[in-house]
């Protein structure tokens, strides 16, 4: 009985045995469950903990600390660090520290080494290096993690063993380390990612922003994106540029053409990436702009990327350029008509002498005869105004009698306007400015033309006035820039359409014009006011739209006055000597013959210069004076001279011109002439001419 007893003791007592161990099993088991949820939590709250903290930090540098706090907190742990190993001597520098009792050092061999013997973390990131150790800076318990690749470690410690915080470290929390470890490099490359991603974005923006070119996006017709140049150059804010229909911008006349080859690039067309067309400003100023656009996605629809760069500058020059062209070539064609009309002269000018002289005293057709003369005189002096105004030269200022200028200036004009236009002269005045002619000339050509243009349609009344003005200190400021003293006020008012604000504070921009394509250069006003300042004067105007526009010039006035010569009869110097006379114009050279003839001279008179240099070389002391004209077929003036230089380099020559851009009085001089006639020849004044040149060569013996 009692042996069974025993054996039912004993069986009861494996069987609770049994049970205990089985009840710790289940206890161990549900410990075990228990912590590895809490390691997966802790995983999950330390990765999201993390990359919210990447997500929300809107700095690029300091991460590191605010990093550390998650790992604390995620690990339940009292220190941290991150570190940063140097290859070179095997040693760490903390990167970022936090809970330590005393400060790392700045460079320290941990006594866990990467050479050493550490565990793989297979469950996360390859190359992972963890392990545990004891009593480091301080700390008893420490866990280590090493990113050989990356070279930066983890490094984590807490001062108490506590089983239901599982202290010490076991293998079990490496996966913990590794993955805190792995996501802070993580972080730190999307940081890095970031960073280098702004410093670009800044690069590019700093290089857009500072651009001398206007930089703009346009898409679906609109501005998307422009430049801080875009805004300068359109005048508009950013503001208000961004969604602008980009048509807006363009001039009316250019924007068919920019519109046409934006949508053609768009979908897919190649019309030509660069040309260059207009823009109006905010101020509706027009400016030439070079384009070159290229085709892009934006917001991942097509898109146009524009550089637009300002040429109207370029523009401008080239103007005046084809300006400068066209005036050359007027020049040239004055040249060649002044050359011709004044060859016309001189035969009416030399018959008109010579049927003066042949003539009786009393007969009533010298008077006639006179009259041709002085009309000859006047065609004289036209061709000469022509042709200085067309060479565009600058002249040496002089005292000159501005009411003559104007008087010259409205005779011109007359002509070319309709009867519709009355003009009003104003010029009783008589006072005197500094100042070139030809230039003035052209100021008041081209006010009363432009004055002329404004009542083109409707007719008017033109009104040139001249007075004399004195400018006091208080009034200076009145007039511009102009200082105190005497003035003359050149007032040029018209009845025509007039003009408004915006279109006064332009008129004097080069290229600027009201008038239709084809009817203005845009020129005239902006030589005037460039003549004006020239000579110190000033210029201001006041108009009012349907009233008319009034233009008031100043000009210092000085007392000073030069006549001018007026032209008078002069008596033929009579002489015997032989002269060789050369001119292509037969005309020209049978007259000659007869006048001089008349004179009492001999004359060989011929129109081919190499029939005559045939005849001087033949007889080269015959004669005591060449005549010879500049401009000849076969050979020109300046080559006879010199042919017949080498013959008898003492032999006194006269040149005539009617213009030429090759002869002058100082080149004539340069090649041995002793004398240089312009045409057309008043052959009183030629017989005196030839007379001085014979009697010096005489007296130089």
């Amino acid at each position: 009985m009692a042996k069974s007893t025993d054996q039912e003791l004993n069986y009861y007592r494996k069987q609770c045995n049994e049970l205990g161990r089985h009840i710790l099993h289940l206890q161990a088991e549900k410990t075990r469950t228990r912590q590895d949820a809490a390691r997966k939590r802790m995983l999950t709250e330390l990765v999201s903990n993390a990359y919210r903290l990447e997500n929300e930090w809107t700095q690029l540098d300091g991460i590191e600390q605010p990093c550390l706090q998650v790992i604390l907190k995620a690990l339940q742990v009292d220190r941290a660090a991150l570190l940063e190993f140097i290859p070179q001597d095997s040693s760490f520098k903390p990167v970022s520290a936090s809970g330590f009792p005393s400060e790392l050092p700045s460079r320290f061999r941990p006594p866990v080494l990467p050479e050493e013997n550490y565990h793989v973390n297979s469950s996360t990131r390859p190359g992972v290096l963890v392990d545990s150790f004891r009593s480091f800076a301080g700390v008893p318990y420490l866990m280590w993690a090493f990113e050989p690749r990356a070279n930066l470690a983890l490094l984590v410690g807490n001062n108490t063993e506590d089983q239901h915080l599982h202290r010490p470290f076991d293998e079990k929390d490496y996966e913990i380390i590794s993955t805190a470890l792995i996501v802070f490099i993580d972080i730190e490359d999307r940081i890095s990612s970031k960073k280098a991603l702004l410093d670009s974005e800044e690069k590019y923006r700093l290089l857009v922003e500072n651009a001398n070119d206007a930089i703009f996006v346009a898409q679906d017709g609109r501005i998307k994106f422009a430049n801080s140049k875009t805004t300068q150059m359109s005048g508009y804010r950013l503001s208000d540029l961004i969604n602008m229909p980009f048509a807006d911008l363009i001039h009316p006349e250019d924007r068919d053409l920019v519109i046409t080859r934006h949508f053609d690039r768009v979908h897919g067309k190649n019309p030509p990436s660069r040309y260059t067309f207009r823009i109006v400003d905010t101020a509706d100023k027009p400016l030439w702009i070079d384009l070159n656009a290229v085709l892009i996605e934006w917001d991942g629809r097509p898109a146009t990327l524009n550089f637009a760069r300002d040429i109207t500058r370029q523009k401008q020059l080239e103007a005046q350029l084809r300006n400068a062209q066209k005036m050359e070539a007027i020049g040239t064609l004055a040249g060649g008509i002044a050359h011709d009309f004044n060859n016309i002269l001189s035969a009416i000018i030399g018959y008109t002498d010579l049927a003066t002289l042949i003539l009786p005293e009393d007969n009533q057709a010298r008077t006639s005869l006179g009259e041709v003369m002085k009309a000859s005189q006047r065609a004289k002096e036209l061709v000469y105004r022509i042709l200085s105004f067309s060479q565009m030269h600058e002249q040496e200022q002089k005292p000159v009698r501005m009411d003559l200028i104007i008087q010259e200036a409205l005779q011109l004009i007359r002509p070319s306007l309709p009867s519709t236009i009355e003009i009003v002269l104003e010029t009783d005045c008589k006072g005197t400015i500094l100042a070139d002619p030809t230039q003035i000339h052209q100021v008041v050509l081209n006010l009363c033309t432009n004055a002329y243009h404004a009542m083109l349609e409707n007719g008017g009344r033109l009104e040139v006035r001249l007075a004399k003005v004195k400018i006091l200190l208080d009034e200076s400021v009145d007039h511009l820039d102009l200082d105190t003293g005497d003035y003359l006020k050149l007032t040029i008012a018209d009845t025509g359409y007039g003009m408004n604000e915006q279109t006064m504070q332009r008129i004097f921009d080069p290229y600027f014009t009201t008038k239709e394509n084809g009817s203005g250069t845009g020129l005239g006003l902006a030589v005037v006011y460039g003549i004006v300042s020239a000579h110190k004067g000033a210029i201001q105007v006041n108009s009012t739209p349907g009233e008319g526009t009034t233009f008031e010039v100043f000009f210092p006035s000085v007392r000073r006055f030069t006549k001018r010569e007026q032209p008078s009869y002069v008596e033929p110097s009579p002489g015997d000597e032989h002269i060789l006379f050369v001119d292509d114009e037969a005309p020209l050279v049978q007259l000659a013959t007869q006048l001089l003839e008349k004179c009492g001279y001999r004359v060989a008179g011929y129109t081919n210069p190499l029939d005559a240099l045939e005849l001087f070389r033949a007889e080269p002391h015959k004669f005591d004076l060449v005549i010879t004209d500049m401009t000849m077929p076969h050979m020109t003036g300046n080559q006879l001279v010199k042919a017949i230089q080498d013959i008898r380099p003492e032999i006194p020559i006269i040149i005539t011109t009617g213009y030429s851009e090759k002869i002058s009085p100082e080149k004539a001089q340069m090649i041995g002439v002793r004398d240089f006639i312009m045409k057309p020849l008043n052959y009183g004044e030629l017989t005196k001419r030839i007379r001085r040149v014979i009697d010096q060569i005489l007296s130089d013996r």
